[in-house]
């Protein structure tokens, strides 16, 4: 009896470890922890599969800059490696944990740790880069690296 509940304390507390590992990337949504460069990683289809962001240049990957002035600038490359940057939202501003005041991109609920962010759409936008697998979705997800 006393070895199973060792047994028992012992996963309980692996499991509670587990848990709370998960949890400490988390950061809050606030101005500061958005700052940096962050590259297109994932597209959430319509039916909440997550699929991979489809770069056209082979050696250049696309991305978003959060500046310290809460400019979104869009930097993407086409199948030739030629870049073009955007102004893609000249300033935004989050109410909790809504990103708001951009554009369809990037207008959205967003989560965030320290090498994900990721934007989750109310409704289905069709974001119209097919080719990018950003057509219709429902959330765009970015990393650090």
């Amino acid at each position: 009896m006393k070895k199973t509940i060792l047994i028992l304390l012992t996963l309980i507390l692996f499991s509670a470890c587990s848990k709370d590992d998960e949890k400490s990337d988390t950061v809050e949504v606030k101005h500061e922890n958005l700052w940096g460069t962050w590259y297109f990683s994932k597209v959430i289809q319509p039916d909440g599969t997550i699929v991979p962001y489809t770069n056209l240049c082979s050696t250049q990957r696309d991305y978003i800059t959060v500046t310290t002035l809460n400019k979104i600038i869009l930097s993407t490359n086409n199948a030739a490696c030629t870049n073009h940057t955007d102004y893609d939202c000249s300033s935004f501003g989050l109410t909790g944990n809504e990103l708001h005041g951009c554009n369809d991109k990037f207008d959205g609920f967003v989560s965030l740790t320290t090498s994900t962010f990721r934007i989750d759409y109310s409704t289905v936008k069709n974001l119209g880069y097919p080719d990018n697998n950003l057509g219709q979705a429902k959330g765009i997800i970015f990393t650090k690296n």
